[in-house]
């Protein structure tokens, strides 16, 4: 990566550190992250020393950068964020849109970007959930949340947090509930989208 590219992230995790205000956020992203408790408060005891600042804080996001690759680390950490309830900070600072083409709706199973479900539990990846979240129809949401498990707390928060943008809400359900414990499964995904009566979808030209 160039110094411009490693300059570009590191400001990055700068934001990212100055929107964490309360221990509790700090701990939830440092455990998402995959710290300790030890390493997590000795970083918050940095910032207070510091007079309350972010240093701790974004010595801990270095810290954890250090162990990751140039190709690797922007959606590691944007996994982490979702992973730790930080949806709007992903959504601000880590998402690319991308170009979809327009996805054929099948009354079957769901194939996706070539993922069959013959195969042993495939994972299925953050750019096809997010191709999904555009597909989905619009009263589908909650119906969907609940058949993945989605707690209602944390979709309503989800859905209040994303009104004017029922994909950009979709996509943060789909990513809560991927980045949980055992999920992101494909036959998962296409189970629920069958009981929340969405159909089959194929993706095409991916």
């Amino acid at each position: 990566m160039s110094s411009a590219g490693n300059r570009d992230f590191d400001e990055i995790l700068k934001e990212i550190a100055k929107a964490l205000h309360k221990k509790e956020d700090i701990d939830n992203l440092g455990k998402a992250l995959g710290f300790g408790t030890g390493d997590i408060g000795r970083k918050i005891d940095e910032n207070a020393k510091q007079g309350g600042n972010y240093m701790g804080t974004l010595d801990l996001l270095r810290t954890w950068r250090n162990k990751q690759t140039p190709s690797t680390e922007n959606a590691a950490l944007r996994e982490a964020l979702f992973k730790a309830g930080f949806d709007n900070l992903a959504a601000q600072y880590l998402i690319t849109p991308v170009t979809v083409d327009i996805p054929t709706m099948l009354p079957s199973s769901t194939v996706i970007q070539g993922a069959s479900l013959n195969r042993t539990d495939p994972n299925v990846t953050e750019k096809q959930l997010l191709k999904l979240a555009g597909c989905l129809p619009a009263n589908s949401y909650t119906d969907l949340a609940v058949h993945l498990g989605v707690s209602y707390t944390e979709h309503d928060n989800i859905k209040l947090q994303n009104q004017s943008s029922l994909k950009d809400a979709n996509f943060k359900m789909l990513m809560k509930w991927k980045c949980r414990e055992n999920g992101g499964k494909v036959r998962d995904l296409d189970e629920a989208l069958n009981k929340a009566d969405c159909g089959g979808i194929v993706y095409k030209d991916v």
